[in-house]
């Protein structure tokens, strides 16, 4: 990047534009790529910066020096800003993410301080050079005028290009692979198509670098009129063709601005979670189980789905999440949903007696990264072998809980062969009373084989394997009886 340079100014012209006066310091409006209503920022860029670079280095250290999540180091850093609004947050956890996201092309760089760092991941990752932009590169040294964004750059060679001339490195790290875990290399699943396949690997790493988009669903209302209201507030929904409730919004959108998001009307909804819940196709009076990493949003779904009938026991692997889970379900209109501590070893209730198993088991996340990009530099090899047993011994345990034609889901967000193809051909071989569903994929209404997967550069979402199993017989097994299987 360059360092500034005195310039000797030339007479200005009668045919050059005068020019611009600088901007005052105080409250700015936002990006002009933002989505519908402003919400303005009210740190002036200066604080902004220089906060967003304070919280920033405390969620690098949790990352590569604590091995653990940022997330609280993050929220514990923003309880003690003043002055910032709704804007100013999301510019600055997002610009954290960022980070993480281009971290395998920036580290290599060495740069010493971390405004440096924020400053090359933030213009990877967007189409505009924001103030705080221009306020790091004044602190590093760096003339602002020569800042260009790449967040918009279309394919893989024309960001890897306008990347080296950004730090003016020819032979600067832009290999994709660099960007994630070594091992994903080897486990990725080869994504469908025509094209060769590096063409599609190479689209599908480039999809899970885009920072997610907003999903929307109607809660409450008519669609349509819901559509025109955002369209009359100056955001641009985008119905999906298939799910009419269903609509994205531009990446920038903040959904606070949204008087139907606060009146409650419009939910924050990926595509993944009615996907899940799609494929379950509980029908009301039924019973069913889900298990593991249970989410109160795919719970609430779910029990919609069953229209408030039958009953529906979310079994919860951490007891945080239960508590989570439990708030979240009182507030939704049904009263069919229990939630119970699970301890993975059991099956939950009386065995063989529910219609339906749903299981999402703990796992490496690939499927999260465009919206948790920190996750991935905390899983390696040995840890992602650790939690493909971990999510078998879940599988064997959530089928003792399904009764004779009744169905045992696993859904996990991951892209990974031994945490999906892999896991359930492995649970097939070892349980012959289990064959896989087939089912129509809830998006585009395609057959499958009982398996499929939600690829982020088909559907703009995060991305989920999902596998549809029917009992067909009993288990001979012994310990089935009693809820458990012998190890």
């Amino acid at each position: 990047m360059r360092r500034p340079r005195p310039t000797t100014r030339r007479p200005s012209s009668p045919h050059r534009s005068p020019t611009k006066p600088p901007r005052p310091p105080g409250p700015r409006a936002a990006s002009p790529e933002d989505d519908g209503p402003s919400i303005e920022h009210q740190a002036p860029p200066a604080d902004l910066a220089a906060q967003t670079a304070l919280v920033a280095s405390r969620a690098e250290r949790a990352v590569f020096a604590d091995r653990r999540r940022p997330e609280p180091a993050v929220s514990a850093a923003m309880k003690g800003l003043r002055g910032f609004s709704i804007a100013d947050r999301l510019f600055l956890t997002r610009s954290i993410d960022a980070l993480f996201r281009w971290w395998g092309w920036i580290e290599p760089l060495r740069l010493g301080p971390i405004e440096a760092r924020l400053l090359v991941a933030v213009l990877l990752d967007r189409p505009d050079v924001p103030d705080a932009c221009r306020a790091w590169a004044r602190t590093i040294g760096v003339d602002p005028r020569c800042l260009v964004p790449i967040g918009g750059a279309p394919n893989w060679g024309r960001r890897a290009e306008a990347f080296r001339r950004l730090v003016e490195k020819p032979k600067a790290t832009t290999e994709p692979w660099s960007l994630f875990p070594r091992w994903l290399q080897e486990e990725l699943i080869e994504p469908p198509g025509e094209a060769p396949a590096k063409h599609r690997i190479a689209d599908l790493l480039l999809a899970l670098q885009r920072p997610p988009i907003p999903w929307v669903r109607a809660a409450r209302g008519r669609p349509t009129d819901l559509w025109s209201e955002l369209r009359g507030l100056g955001a641009t929904p985008r119905p999906h063709p298939r799910l009419s409730d269903v609509a994205s919004l531009s990446p920038s959108t903040i959904l606070q601005g949204l008087e139907p998001f606060r009146r409650g009307d419009l939910v924050s909804q990926d595509l993944s979670s009615l996907a899940v819940v799609a494929a379950c196709d509980a029908e009301p009076g039924e019973r069913w189980w889900y298990a593991g990493l249970a989410r109160g949003e795919k719970a609430v779904l779910l029990a919609d789905r069953m229209r408030g009938k039958g009953t529906l026991v979310v079994g919860e692997l951490d007891d945080r999440d239960r508590l989570r889970t439990a708030r979240m379900t009182r507030k939704g209109p049904h009263t069919n949903v229990a939630t119970r501590s699970w301890d993975g070893r059991h099956a939950l209730g009386k065995p063989g007696t529910n219609h339906g198993v749903l299981l999402e088991p703990p796992g490496s996340g690939i499927g999260s990264w465009r919206r948790d990009p920190a996750s991935r530099w905390l899983i390696d090899r040995r840890r992602l072998d650790e939690l493909v047993g971990q999510q078998a011994q879940l599988l064997r345990v959530a089928a003792l809980g399904v009764r004779r034609s009744g169905v045992l889901v696993y859904a996990i967000p991951s892209l990974a062969k031994s945490e999906t193809t892999s896991q359930i051909e492995r649970f097939l071989r070892e349980n012959p009373g289990f064959r896989l569903d087939p089912f129509p994929d809830p998006l585009d209404g395609s057959p499958n084989d009982g398996t499929m997967v939600l690829w982020p550069d088909r559907a703009d979402s995060d991305a989920w394997f999902l596998a549809r199993l029917i009992r067909t017989h009993d288990d001979p097994r012994p310990g089935v009886e009693e809820g458990r299987v012998d190890a």
